[in-house]
């Protein structure tokens, strides 16, 4: 609930710091851009106090009691109810008088009110499209056009962007902004950063004729347009129908896209993470509508950002590439067990310490919370044989396939790769790496050459590691050092089991699927289930079955 001494109205022209819970994202970052030298239409905003009172009453009420229940259908038939009894709210004398005073601020010009609510334009929730903005309001007309953004946050559809979105707080905020409306010639929204390709060295920017709200709300295709952030040049350029108005005139020329690009980036530079701008051109040159973080794009650790201008590189997540499926960062804990068990994996496959590894010499990235693939560093060695590549992709990545076939490829080619990785190097340490991991071959060949001493390894491998794990805690070890050891004595306990007889059951289903005769299909299919059929009650299996049917329904 708001504080009692909160004022009911902040100039965006405001030199104080703004409070985000008194005036909403929007405001505040208006009010930000306003300090930092930025041309921002001047206004006023109508904070969370001033709409205290109706909220009470709302919060008070049994409908917002139902609204909080509903679901589906039932949840727009509660909205509606809950419409119905904004409709009934009154403006006090202390609301009054401050509508009065910013109408006739307005006098004659028209006006753009939008809504602010604390929840929007954050990093991790951008409500985009939910909240309301009317356009063009006069002194007249402005009564409604607050009641409008009022209203809004109260929509169904942003009840359930919160219950999406983890919220745990559902009761209504809101501020309203009241703004000089830019009579703009041209209007659009610019990326600091290419959010389709996730290029931090470009900038994105869409631009339409008029006032650009239909733009904002995907009515019509805009012009697009792709900038080199840092040389300037075009990256590309794509005229769009623009709702049918001027289609094959450009909306922006050379000069405006170069001062756009610098302006979108000063932005980013004070904000310190990517930025989406809307911005428009009117009579008086260029000015900023709003800003708020992209929240479209794949962040990246600072470890794997390259600097301006510097090479470009391409990463691989192998957390989803390899379907392992993770799409939330992992925590530094398993960070650290990852790089541990590569490591081990690494120094037993090479025979070498696991400490020697050096992970990122070999395009491998971890401790960012993921785990991530440089594939710039091995693109010299496809050469002219990307389709070759990408067909022996597409089976396990189709994504990965499409990406190496992709004409933007190049851009992510080192005119000069990194010296141990060049190909006569490579191939000069191929018989010492062979020679390296003879006893890595031994053990997974074991299972075939020799069962009964595998299957006497094996059951050795599991009784000292059940017996390591029920020995009494060592209170005298430090937990990195407990985690670490356990993690040891784990690995080598699948290095010299689990991992010969996995290699052992590849082997067996490529033999089975060879039993069958390719010309029948009852055998054929009868080695496919047999050999890589999943069993029953295989969660992954069924979820995979199902996607299936859906995708194919």
């Amino acid at each position: 609930m708001a504080g009692s001494d909160m004022p009911l109205v902040v100039a965006l022209g405001s030199a104080e710091p703004p409070d985000l819970a008194e005036v909403g994202g929007k405001a505040a970052s208006l009010i930000r851009l306003r300090q930092a030298g930025f041309e921002v239409p001047p206004g006023s905003v109508l904070t969370a106090a001033f709409f205290e009172p109706w909220l009470a009453r709302i919060r008070a009420s049994s409908e917002w009691a139902s609204f909080l229940e509903a679901e589906g259908p039932e949840l727009d038939r509660v909205g509606a109810r809950l419409e119905g009894l904004c409709g009934a709210l009154t403006f006090a004398p202390e609301q009054r008088a401050v509508l009065d005073r910013i109408a006739a601020e307005c006098g004659t010009s028209r006006c753009a009110v939008r809504s602010s609510s604390p929840e929007e334009d954050l990093s991790g929730a951008s409500f985009a499209g939910l909240y309301e903005t009317v356009l063009g309001a006069d002194a007249e007309s402005l009564d409604d056009a607050v009641r409008r953004c009022f209203r809004s946050c109260l929509d169904p559809r942003v009840l359930v962007y919160k219950r999406k979105t983890g919220f745990e707080d559902f009761d209504p905020k809101i501020a309203v902004i009241v703004q000089e409306l830019v009579d703009s010639e041209v209007a659009g929204v610019a990326f600091s950063l290419n959010p389709l390709t996730n290029d931090f060295d470009e900038v994105l920017i869409n631009a339409s004729w008029g006032l650009g709200e239909a733009l904002v709300q995907g009515e019509i295709t805009p012009d697009t347009t792709v900038v080199d952030a840092v040389t300037g040049e075009f990256v590309e350029q794509r005229l769009g129908d623009k709702g049918g108005d001027r289609p094959d005139q450009a909306c922006l020329d050379q000069d405006r896209i170069a001062e756009l690009k610098d302006t979108v980036k000063r932005i980013e530079a004070l904000y310190d993470e990517p930025v989406d701008v809307e911005w428009a051109y009117a009579d008086d040159g260029l000015r900023i509508l709003q800003a708020r973080p992209v929240t479209t794009y794949v962040p990246l650790h600072e470890s794997l950002q390259t600097a301006p201008g510097a090479p470009r590189r391409l990463y691989m997540d192998r957390y989803l590439a390899e379907g392992i499926t993770m799409s939330e960062p992992v925590s530094t804990m398993a960070d650290d067990a990852m790089e541990t068990l590569i490591r081990m994996f690494m120094g037993w496959l090479f025979n070498r310490p696991p400490g020697a590894l050096d992970c990122g010499a070999w395009g491998l990235h971890l401790g960012c919370g993921r785990m991530y693939m440089d594939i710039s560093m091995y693109l010299h060695l496809v050469g002219d044989n990307e389709e070759q590549l990408a067909k022996l992709s597409e089976e396990k990545n189709q994504l990965m396939a499409q990406v190496i076939l992709s004409p933007e490829i190049d851009r992510y080619r080192f005119e000069t790769p990194p010296r141990h990785l060049r190909l006569p190097r490579l191939l000069g340490r191929l018989p010492r790496l062979l020679w390296s991991a003879r006893r890595a071959a031994t053990t997974l060949l074991r299972p075939v050459l020799n069962r009964a001493r595998f299957g006497r390894d094996y059951a050795a491998a599991i009784a000292a590691l059940d017996a390591w794990l029920a020995r009494p805690p060592d209170p005298s070890r430090s937990v990195a050092e407990a985690f670490q050891e356990d993690l040891d004595r784990a690995g080598s306990a699948v290095i010299a089991s689990s991992y010969p007889a996995a290699m052992h059951a590849v082997v067996s289903m490529f033999r089975i699927r060879a039993l069958a005769d390719p010309e029948s299909p009852e055998q054929v299919e009868w080695a496919e289930t047999i050999a890589g059929g999943g069993y029953e009650d295989d969660m992954i299996v069924e979820m995979g079955v199902a996607i299936y049917e859906l995708a194919m329904a």
